[in-house]
C-alpha cells in the first residue's frame, strides 16, 4: 500500500539530525480508512481492545463531548500523527486511550522508540482562522513545551511519570519502563535533564476548515522548509523528526469513525 494514495507528502533533511515530513490529508479515501483501520487498536490501546466498532464508539462519544473546543482539535490532531508514526514503523509505547482522566494533567503526548533510539512527541494544531498560524509557529510551540516540561520549568506535574503509566500500560521491553522511572524519580527530586539530550517529534496539524486560500507557512511548501531550516539550525537537541500536517477538515476523523 503505496503512502501517496492516502497523503500527499514531501520528506526532507533538513539537516544532519533532521528530518521534515510534510504530509496533506483532504479526504478519507478507501486506502485511508483501510490504514485506521489496521492500526487503530494498536494507537488507542496497543491491542487491549480487539472491538473497532467499540473503540470508534469511545473516540467519538469523547470527541463529541468536547465539540468546538480545543481539546476536540487537539485529539483529532494527535490521533493523525500517531497514524503517521506507527506507519513509519515507530514503535508506540504509549497509548492514544486516556489514562489520565480524573488523575494528573497530560505529559507528552507521545513517546515511541525506533531502531533502539527513543523518541519523544509532542502534538500542537490549531485552525487556520486563528491570527497569525503557520506551521513554524506551532512547531516552535511544540518544541517550546517539551524543552519547559523536560527541564523542568513547567513542572506542574511530572511528565516522565506520565510517561512510565503508558509504557507499563502499553507493555513496553522492561529497559525503557527501568529508564524513565529512573528519570521520572530523579524529576520528582529536582534534577531535571536538557531537552537537547533527547531525540524528539515535535509536530503541528492545521485544519483548512473549508477555506482555499493558500498561505505560505501553511500551504506552501518550500516556505515551510526554509522558515523551519532556519528555526532548527539554531536549536539544541539530539536529532528530530518534524511533522506538519495540514487537513481539509477536522471532520475527516468523525467521518471514519461513523463508518
Amino acid at each position: 500500500m503505496g503512502l501517496y494514495n492516502m497523503f500527499s507528502k514531501d520528506i526532507v533533511k533538513i539537516n544532519d539530525f533532521v528530518t521534515l515530513h510534510i504530509l496533506k490529508i483532504e479526504s478519507l479515501t478507501p486506502d485511508l480508512k483501510k490504514l485506521i483501520d489496521d492500526l487503530i487498536l494498536n494507537i488507542y490501546s496497543k491491542g487491549a481492545d480487539t472491538d473497532i466498532s467499540l473503540v470508534k464508539v469511545r473516540i467519538l462519544k469523547y470527541l463529541k463531548s468536547k465539540k468546538g473546543s480545543t481539546h476536540e482539535i487537539g485529539s483529532t490532531a494527535e490521533f493523525f500523527v500517531h497514524l503517521y508514526l506507527n506507519y513509519s514503523n515507530f514503535q508506540q509505547e504509549c497509548l492514544y486511550e486516556n489514562l489520565e482522566e480524573n488523575s494528573s494533567p497530560k505529559g507528552f503526548d507521545g513517546y515511541y522508540s525506533k531502531d533502539s533510539e527513543e523518541w519523544i512527541m509532542e502534538s500542537k494544531s490549531g485552525g487556520i482562522l486563528t491570527k497569525d498560524i503557520t506551521h513554524h509557529s506551532k512547531i516552535q510551540e511544540a518544541f517550546k513545551n517539551l524543552s519547559e516540561k523536560i527541564s523542568g520549568k513547567d513542572n506542574k506535574n511530572n511528565p516522565w511519570r506520565n510517561a512510565w503509566r503508558h509504557v507499563i500500560a502499553a507493555r513496553s521491553d522492561k529497559s525503557i519502563e527501568c529508564q524513565i522511572k529512573e528519570i521520572s524519580d530523579k524529576y520528582d527530586k529536582g534534577q531535571y535533564t536538557d531537552i537537547k539530550e533527547y531525540n524528539i517529534i515535535p509536530s503541528s496539524t492545521i485544519f483548512l476548515d473549508g477555506k482555499t486560500v493558500v498561505i505560505d507557512g501553511v500551504e506552501n511548501n518550500d516556505f515551510i522548509k526554509i522558515k523551519i531550516k532556519e528555526w532548527a539550525d539554531k536549536k539544541e537537541y539530539k536529532r528530530m523528526e518534524i511533522i506538519c500536517i495540514t487537513k481539509k477538515t477536522k471532520d475527516i476523523f468523525e467521518e471514519y469513525l461513523n463508518k
